[in-house]
């Protein structure tokens, strides 16, 4: 065993269109445009099978919603920009 052990994780799998619907939900009049993606991110996509077990047995580690993780990259990306932070 590695005194410094390596977790990749990841959570549940979301498409382009599952992360609109939510930007959709948080900014009703946002404006979302899809263009063309090529391989690996388009059809087909990579299959990233990681799991969070181990990380989640070794230290509590647990996902956050995307509708959280949303709506903390708007904020930050409002912030960025010398915007205020939105209200959700």
């Amino acid at each position: 065993s590695s005194p410094n052990p390596v977790y990749n994780v990841g959570g549940p799998p979301y498409s382009a269109r599952d992360l609109a619907e939510v930007i959709q939900k948080l900014i009703p009049d946002a404006s979302i445009e899809f263009g063309t993606m090529e391989p690996p991110f388009g059809r087909g996509g990579l299959p990233w099978l990681v799991s969070m077990e181990k990380a989640k047995k070794d230290f509590g580690f647990e996902c956050m919603p995307i509708e959280e993780a949303v709506k903390i990259h708007i904020n930050d990306a409002r912030l960025e920009a010398g915007l205020e932070p939105m209200k959700f």
